[in-house]
């Protein structure tokens, strides 16, 4: 569906899809439940909130590939990140002058605040 909707939009249709893809790999089991039980067990044992798409970035940069990551572009990481399952706004503008130090910082602010609006970098 997602590369149904880039095709009729004119948008790159494999990072569309990379990003879809690697969003699911951040689910927890049973869903948005999960994700909120183990959210409140990560706050009750000193650790930052559980957030799935935090949890796919880090996955595929620092967990798969034996500790050394996927090798994944700042794009398709960016996007699996900034994709919440939120609307935040209405009109969306690419961040394009973000690189990867900025990327980070909004990981790490993400965990503080789960209700942080991101953007991306590219639509």
């Amino acid at each position: 569906i997602a590369r149904q909707i880039g095709r009729c939009l004119g948008l790159n249709e494999d990072l569309i899809e990379a990003i879809s893809l690697g969003h699911d790999i951040g689910h927890a089991p049973f869903g948005h439940e999960g994700e909120g039980y183990l959210s409140e067990l990560c706050l009750e044992h000193g650790l930052s909130h559980f957030l799935h798409n935090v949890h796919g970035v880090r996955l595929l940069s620092r967990i798969e590939g034996h500790g050394r990551g996927t090798n994944l572009t700042l794009q398709t990481l960016d996007g699996i990140l900034c994709h919440d399952g939120e609307v935040h706004s209405v009109k969306l503008q690419p961040q394009k002058d973000k690189d990867w130090r900025r990327f980070w910082e909004e990981v790490r602010a993400k965990e503080e605040d789960p209700q942080l609006p991101l953007t991306t970098m590219t639509l």
